[in-house]
């Protein structure tokens, strides 16, 4: 590359989280590819890779038909060609083009090392007794030697099927056959209000093709990661149910808050909800794993103050998409404003408030016509009681996700 392309790279989102030394490891993998003029790409046959427009033009289409040019070496080629804007659309060389390629996968992982690295962990008042459980919680995380919750067996091959390009409906529904829980929860989500069409389906891929593959393979990777809360320990038992209970609650609500704001996934808006506390799922499965008996108060201690790492370490872990670091992060961090765009952080918080609303749990949590997260999300921050209003809304929606995913 020349001085000006070389330069161009060092400003490509996300790759500018990076570290020097994490980015050259990154760009020593990378490889670039020259395109003919009408030439098509579509988001499926390139998941494997974050794909930006270094020389040429490429005309961008979304699922709604709306077009945009992509100029190689413009601050708009510095995003990756297929974002969320384009998930479901498509793109077409415009002139003869040069793209790059960065492994997803690498720089997934890489993004995660950058923000374990960057975690402190404030000063908390412990006693004696207390100081024990959480230091050894701690150092654990900082070691990444904490025993993390294991991925269901079924979500961890559905995940391997969202990144093989080759993977169609025939592969997916014999994953989803072979655990008939979740088999159940697809065809009860395909008949449901939310996605019924003008007959019963009665088998699995029917419920596919109508739901289609995206929508499915986040559904059922919902419904299969209920196994990581489930517990047989009597010590952490009723904590692990309350923090399903609580997950399931916050998934349902971001799935409809989703639906109603523009540029937001709502299949994967209800993942985030399920896994917005998973950090306080992997205490719970350290403390159960190595034996130990803490007290109530202890437990609490160190859930409070370390769920945010251990959380990040689950995702790494899992190879989970890194855009749920932010959720996991902005937890109840009610006043975050990080940038001018919503993300699934903010779709987060505003689920939280309207969770606490309903279940009558308000007392010390801001309005949520105050929080900058409702403005972004374009919801009508004059109302006093948006909450109640939101709440009124999502009643079929919340019924049916809750369905969905109780166990």
């Amino acid at each position: 590359m020349d001085n000006t392309a070389e330069e161009w790279v060092t400003h490509l989102h996300p790759l500018t989280e990076l570290s020097a030394e994490r980015f050259q490891i990154l760009q020593d993998k990378s490889k670039c590819s020259e395109l003919a003029p009408n030439t098509r790409l579509e988001p499926g046959d390139h998941c494997k890779w974050f794909i930006y427009v270094l020389s040429g033009n490429v005309v961008l289409t979304n699922d709604k038909g709306e077009a945009t040019l992509i100029a190689g070496g413009t601050a708009e080629s510095q995003t990756p060609l297929f974002g969320e804007w384009s998930r479901h659309g498509h793109a077409v060389s415009a002139t003869r083009c040069t793209l790059m390629y960065f492994e997803r996968q690498l720089l997934e992982t890489l993004l995660h090392e950058e923000v374990l690295d960057g975690y402190e962990v404030e000063d908390v008042e412990v006693n004696e007794t207390e100081s024990v459980l959480f230091q050894e919680l701690y150092a654990a995380c900082m070691n990444q030697d904490l025993y993390l919750p294991t991925m269901p067996e079924v979500a961890a091959r559905i995940t391997r099927l969202a990144e093989d390009p080759d993977a169609g409906i025939s592969d997916l529904v014999r994953v989803i056959q072979t655990d008939p829980t979740v088999a159940g929860s697809v065809l009860k989500v395909a008949n449901s209000a939310l996605y019924k069409g003008s007959s019963e389906i009665d088998n699995i891929k029917a419920a596919v093709i109508r739901l289609g593959l995206k929508i499915t393979r986040d559904l059922a990777t919902s419904v299969a990661l209920r196994e990581t809360f489930q517990t047989k320990s009597r010590v952490v038992e009723k904590r692990m149910r309350l923090i399903w209970e609580h997950s399931m609650n916050i998934s349902a609500f971001s799935y409809a808050i989703a639906r109603r704001v523009g540029g937001m996934d709502s299949e994967h808006a209800l993942m985030a909800g399920l896994l917005h506390d998973v950090g306080a799922v992997a205490i719970l499965t350290h403390v159960e794993r190595a034996g130990l008996d803490p007290a109530t108060d202890e437990i609490e201690v160190a859930i409070s103050k370390l769920r945010a790492m251990a959380g990040l370490l689950v995702l790494s872990n899992w190879g989970m998409d890194s855009r749920l670091e932010q959720v996991i992060e902005a937890a109840e961090d009610w006043w975050r404003d990080p940038a001018p765009k919503a993300d699934y952080g903010d779709v987060i918080m505003v689920a939280h408030l309207c969770d606490a609303a309903q279940s009558g749990a308000q007392d010390g949590l801001p309005a949520l016509c105050e929080l900058p997260a409702a403005a972004k999300l374009g919801l009508d921050t004059s109302e006093e009681a948006l909450e109640n209003r939101l709440i009124d809304e999502a009643k079929e929606e919340l019924a049916d996700v809750r369905r969905m995913l109780e166990i």
